[in-house]
């Protein structure tokens, strides 16, 4: 059957073989044997459907036609079945064929039928001849979408919420452990609602061509632990209670009783040590002249509030008449 040519060898527009960005082929290739060739996919039907390249995977499908089949070369309408040829109808088998990810190359072998055979893509031993791709069209089909996704504020106190952002060129993002939203939008953000543990997301982001990318982020939660005591809680008026606390995972904590000054106050550029953790001043003997009620007042490292408190009671005081 000779050479077929996929585009004007005299640098014109006259013909050519062109792929979209998703995949899809047109126009004509020629030979001077066989006439022009259609890839237009204008006579497809279900058992010889359009050609195409399948986004992602490189593989060929579909059908091209030689428009020798029809009467007058019309690439349309009645027949004109060559009895030379066995009755060819003109359809050529593009399935044998793939194209390369990196360079869209085509390599493999169409099948033109039994009076046609197969027809090659490339030169096996060389580059004497060969179907060469651009490289938008590579990009396009075979570059898996950008996605970028993370939480904001993150880290952040038990209690308080984050929120998820995302962004990408895909053409829709699903999100796992939350939900993206209604048709699964490739831009948007989410509040986490409140957490109480480190929690993951993840986010995968499909592309127009089929490939996806999947990102996550764990949002860190830090969980604020104070705690105060008296030993002992009931005392006679007048007499001593030992006042205790602690507190860790806080920015800074204040510690005051019924009156008077704070019995500590990190405020006060006494703040919890590089752990996050509070002890100033602790124990403190403070002598109860009535109930009294001592609290530790703290804020955790991202901003939330823990306050705990403790009460000591005074005994009665029994007289005989």
């Amino acid at each position: 059957m000779g050479w077929i040519s996929f585009n004007d060898p005299t640098g014109g527009s006259l013909y050519g073989v062109y792929e979209d960005n998703n995949g899809n082929l047109s126009g004509y290739a020629w030979s001077s044997n066989l006439g022009w060739v259609d890839f237009n996919g204008s006579t497809a039907d279900g058992a010889h459907p359009a050609p195409s390249v399948i986004p992602g995977t490189g593989y060929v499908t579909g059908w091209a036609r030689a428009c020798a089949a029809f009467s007058g070369n019309a690439c349309s309408g009645d027949m004109n079945l060559d009895p030379n040829s066995g009755g060819w109808d003109g359809w050529i088998d593009l399935s044998w064929i793939i194209q390369d990810k990196t360079t869209c190359n085509w390599s493999g072998y169409a099948w033109g039928s039994d009076g046609i055979g197969w027809i090659s893509m490339s030169d096996p031993s060389g580059s004497l001849y060969g179907i060469t791709g651009g490289s938008a069209v590579c990009t396009a089909l075979y570059t898996p979408p950008t996605v970028d996704f993370y939480a904001s504020p993150n880290p952040i106190d038990s209690g308080q919420s984050s929120t998820l952002y995302w962004t990408s060129d895909a053409a829709s993002c699903i999100g796992f452990g939350f939900s993206t939203g209604i048709g699964d939008p490739a831009n948007g953000f989410v509040s986490t609602g409140p957490l109480t543990a480190d929690s993951p997301y993840t986010i995968t982001c499909t592309g127009t061509n089929g490939l996806q990318t999947t990102k996550g982020v764990t949002v860190k939660v830090n969980t604020p632990v104070v705690s105060i005591s008296a030993n002992p809680t009931r005392v006679r008026v007048n007499t001593p209670s030992s006042i205790s606390w602690s507190a860790s995972g806080v920015k800074h904590c204040k510690v005051s009783g019924p009156s008077g000054p704070p019995l500590a106050n990190g405020s006060d550029g006494v703040p919890p040590d590089s752990s996050g953790d509070f002890t100033t001043g602790s124990p403190q003997s403070i002598t109860i002249t009535r109930q009294s009620k001592f609290t530790i007042d703290c804020q955790g490292t991202h901003g939330s509030r823990v306050t705990k408190s403790v009460i000591v009671n005074v005994l009665p005081i029994f007289q005989n008449f």
